[in-house]
């Protein structure tokens, strides 16, 4: 039986496998990669268990890495992280291509389990 890490874990890899699928064509393998990258450093702050070895993939984003770093968290953060990432990724690309292409291309917009509001990216 998996744990509840685990599965977080898994479901994390499994939505950023069809974010990648859905944005790979659009914006290239590099475009998404660079946005993930972004919102994971822009979440690091909140959520030290996102200190992944990112910048080591440039091509692809490293889904291993992300799974590894969320295994090694309690469920609760690690649902944290997972959902901060991806609100961010989510901001971000609505920020750069609109927010109704953004959810036309990849789905709504998750919903963050964290309290604060979305980290914005406020550096040129």
């Amino acid at each position: 039986m998996r744990n509840a890490v685990e599965g977080i874990a898994d479901d994390a890899v499994r939505r950023w496998q069809a974010v990648e699928t859905a944005l790979a064509p659009v914006i290239g393998p590099r475009g998404v990669a660079a946005l993930y990258q972004r919102s994971v450093l822009l979440c690091r702050a909140q959520h030290p268990s996102l200190t992944l070895a990112s910048a080591d993939a440039p091509h692809h984003i490293d889904l291993a890495a992300l799974h590894a770093a969320l295994l090694r968290q309690l469920p609760v953060a690690a649902e944290a992280a997972s959902a901060a990432a991806l609100q961010t990724f989510f901001d971000l690309l609505g920020q750069l291509i609109g927010h109704a292409l953004t959810e036309r291309l990849i789905g709504p917009a998750p919903l963050s389990s964290s309290t604060g509001p979305a980290v914005q990216d406020a550096t040129p």
